[in-house]
């Protein structure tokens, strides 16, 4: 497998991986809360000739862990379709291309990798090469948004 198409598989296997994740846990945190409210116990108070209802809290840690998980796997969801990307550039006969992930950026040229930077959600150092005497040069901003910048030469393709 080319390094393109393992990138562009990587990139679609992160929000694959967070929706899923989403939805399983959005499932479980609605079951628990028709469990909860279901789950009435019926006092009769005869002095005020009155029924009173009240929930039992055996799922409420249930939800709490769930509702919080569910928050995270949004979280997480959102920033994946946002921030996990991968792009080529047509240039001078070479394709150039760029993966930004969580924490990763890769510089690939003609489906080869030529640099990389991993470990930090902060950005990355610039990541540069040489094509033919000219410097490919690319400036990352945060992770979570994945600002770029792609420059060869003088000329900027993104």
């Amino acid at each position: 497998m080319l390094n393109n198409e393992r990138f562009q598989k990587r990139k679609t296997t992160v929000k694959i991986v967070w929706g899923i994740l989403f939805l399983i846990s959005a499932i479980v945190t609605i079951i628990l809360v028709c469990l909860a409210i279901n789950d009435k116990e019926v006092i009769y108070y005869e002095y005020i000739e009155e029924y009173s209802y009240y929930i039992k809290d055996k799922y409420y840690i249930a939800l709490y862990i769930f509702g919080s998980f569910d928050f995270v796997c949004i979280v997480f969801f959102i920033c994946s379709l946002i921030g996990v990307k991968y792009h080529t550039y047509q240039y001078n006969g070479h394709e150039i291309g760029l993966y930004l992930g969580w924490n990763c950026a890769y510089l690939l040229l003609d489906g080869t990798v030529v640099d990389k930077h991993t470990g930090s959600f902060f950005g990355a150092a610039p990541l540069q090469c040489d094509l033919d005497g000219e410097c490919v040069y690319l400036k990352v901003g945060n992770f979570t948004l994945n600002s770029y910048t792609l420059r060869v030469g003088n000329k900027v393709l993104h």
